[in-house]
Formats: structure tokens, C-alpha cells, sequence
């Protein structure tokens, strides 16, 4: 990860202290060295994976059902496995998928900055006759473990990129832009198509495409 530039190697080391702090990865020590540890996932994160599998393929499964995705929906294990390995050769296509969404970037990387633009978004954040207000979101911020200036500061920035304009008496009302579903929208489409290659990729090495594409 630091060496697409996502993250630097202390926070890489704080996030996986992290992981095992909170029971998803364990450290075991390397037998022909001490001072190594070896990385295992848990169950608790085989688990969760396996529940973000199925959650990203549904929205392929319901566009295109026949001949659809059925192992992350069945939550498979062995096509998990599969999955995880196989997925490293587009690992590079993805990182370049994601620079070339750089507007969605920095809401990637901010703490739950996408997520509060999302819930926006579903309040009718986008409707042109939008009343919502700077307040009306005051609630995300208990949900969401962020503070209300956090989310005064993701809104600015919003507005910096042109994802987000102030109307109405005093700038009181705000508004998602066309921008922002435009660059939303590329981005989903982008990530599906991903997820897609992946998912081909792990059928080519199960050696089993016909078998696991129902």
C-alpha cells in the first residue's frame, strides 16, 4: 500500500497493530526467526470478508443474473481463498482504476468523509429544490464517530471540488452537484468492472468456470 502511495509504512504498522488489538489478525512468531512475526487472519476476519464479498458482488448479481455471481453471494470459503489470491494480478489495474477517480480519492481517505456524502446524498441532497441544511446532518456525526466540525470540514472541502453548493438566505441550504453524481456514478461503474475482473480471475483458477458461475 505505501508503495502506491495510499498510505506510509508507520501507518500501515499502526493498522495492522490495530487488527490485532481488535481479534481479526493474529501474530505468531516465525520459528527460524524471533523477531519475525507472521500475519494470520482470524475467522473474525475471514468472516467479515467474506460478508463484504457478497455485498460487492450483489449489485453485478442483480445486473447481470444469468449466469451471476454465486459463490460471494453463497459466501464460499473456498472461492474466497481463491479469491484473495488471484486477485493480486489486477492489483495494479485497480490502483490505476482509483487514481483516475481522483475527485472520489479524498473522500476515500478521509475519515468516513464518503459515507456522510453518501447519507447526504440519500436524505435528497441532490433534489434541486433541496432545503436540507448544514444542521440537518448534525445526527451523522454520533453515528458515524466523527465530530460535527469533521463533518463542517468534509462539507467545505465538498465545496472546494465543486461537488457541493450553498443557496438560499444566508447560504443556508446545500446542495449536492451534478459533478459529484457524475464523478460517483464513474466511480461505481469503475469499481464494478473491477470486481468483475476479479471475480473471472479466481474462476481461471479454480480451473472451474462452469461449475461456479451458478
Amino acid at each position: 500500500m505505501a508503495r502506491f502511495g495510499f498510505a506510509s509504512p508507520r501507518l500501515i504498522d499502526d493498522f495492522v497493530a490495530r487488527l490485532g488489538q481488535t481479534g481479526y489478525v493474529a501474530m505468531e512468531r516465525q520459528p527460524e526467526d524471533s523477531r519475525v512475526r507472521l500475519l494470520k487472519p482470524t475467522e473474525r476476519l475471514l468472516a467479515w470478508d467474506r460478508e463484504w464479498m457478497a455485498a460487492h458482488f450483489a449489485p453485478l448479481d442483480l445486473l447481470y443474473p444469468d449466469p451471476g455471481y454465486g459463490p460471494p453471494g453463497r459466501r464460499d470459503p473456498a472461492f474466497q481463498a481463491v479469491h484473495a489470491g488471484a486477485a493480486l494480478a489486477a492489483f495494479d489495474a485497480i490502483i490505476a482504476m482509483t487514481w483516475s477517480n481522483l475527485e472520489i480519492v479524498f473522500f476515500l481517505s478521509a475519515t468516513s468523509a464518503l459515507i456522510i456524502l453518501l447519507s447526504f446524498f440519500s436524505m435528497g441532497g441532490a433534489d434541486p429544490e433541496s432545503r436540507i441544511r448544514e444542521s440537518d446532518l448534525a445526527h451523522l456525526a454520533p453515528r458515524f464517530g466523527v465530530s460535527r466540525t469533521h463533518i463542517r470540514n468534509i462539507l467545505a472541502v465538498a465545496r472546494e471540488r465543486g461537488f457541493l453548493t450553498r443557496s438560499g438566505p444566508r447560504n443556508a441550504f446545500i446542495r449536492l452537484t451534478p459533478r459529484w453524481t457524475t464523478a460517483f456514478d464513474r466511480f461505481i461503474a469503475d469499481s464494478l468492472a473491477q470486481s468483475d475482473l476479479t471475480y473471472r480471475l479466481a474462476l481461471r483458477a479454480m480451473g472451474a468456470d462452469a461449475l461456479y458461475r451458478g
